[in-house]
């Protein structure tokens, strides 16, 4: 009944991040030359860019908007005590069972108690508070029509913890779009042992991940 295929969803969506960034762009610079701009090409933006611009589109947000008070509730600092100085096999643990069981990377459900009340989250041209974070992948993705797996083991130590991950995704948008990557995560430690910083990077480019879109 649809002639929809996986080359006109990638170029639609494609064409939502040229728009999204060309009015981004020019909303900065109507407030004023102290306004520093990105300059960074579309082929640089990856998953946290992709979703930021797909959730300013108002025929996607129809269905899936969230109250503020739903999103506060979600910061770390209104959860449980913080679980401080871990073993890194012991925070190893608990970074695998957050990836194998709760899917974190695609339902942003993380164990705060590990996370530092400050923790930034970070994409290649891109900085988010724990709670955009979140909120934006639960409106992005539909996690019960994708998929985490975790490629080898979680290694951690007493700075880091890091592993590398493949996915399928699936965009929460009619016809439930699907993409498939490979990437690697870093999460980086602070003096408490708490995890201050996540860095998420992808193997491919957006291109080449926006070409493997499916139903």
């Amino acid at each position: 009944m649809y002639s929809l295929n996986s080359f006109a969803v990638g170029s639609s969506i494609y064409t939502s991040l040229k728009q999204f960034e060309h009015k981004k762009t020019a909303r900065k610079t109507s407030m004023g030359p102290s306004v520093v701009c990105s300059t960074k090409p579309l082929r640089e933006l990856n998953r946290r860019t992709l979703l930021s611009a797909m959730v300013t589109i108002p025929t996607l947000l129809a269905s899936n908007r969230s109250s503020a008070q739903d999103c506060d509730s979600l910061h770390p600092s209104q959860c449980t005590k913080k679980l401080k100085n871990l073993s890194p096999e012991e925070i190893a643990a608990i970074v695998r069972e957050d990836l194998v069981k709760r899917q974190f990377l695609a339902t942003a459900n993380f164990s705060p108690e590990i996370y530092a009340d400050d923790c930034i989250f970070i994409d290649e041209i891109d900085t988010y508070s724990y709670k955009d974070f979140v909120k934006g992948t639960k409106k992005l993705f539909d996690a019960d029509q994708g998929y985490v797996n975790l490629v080898g083991d979680v290694e951690a130590d007493e700075n880091s913890v890091s592993f590398r991950f493949d996915e399928e995704l699936a965009f929460n948008v009619p016809f439930k779009p699907k993409t498939y990557l490979t990437g690697k995560l870093v999460l980086t430690r602070n003096a408490d042992g708490l995890i201050s910083s996540y860095k998420e990077t992808w193997d491919q480019s957006v291109g080449k991940v926006l070409s493997t879109i499916h139903f």
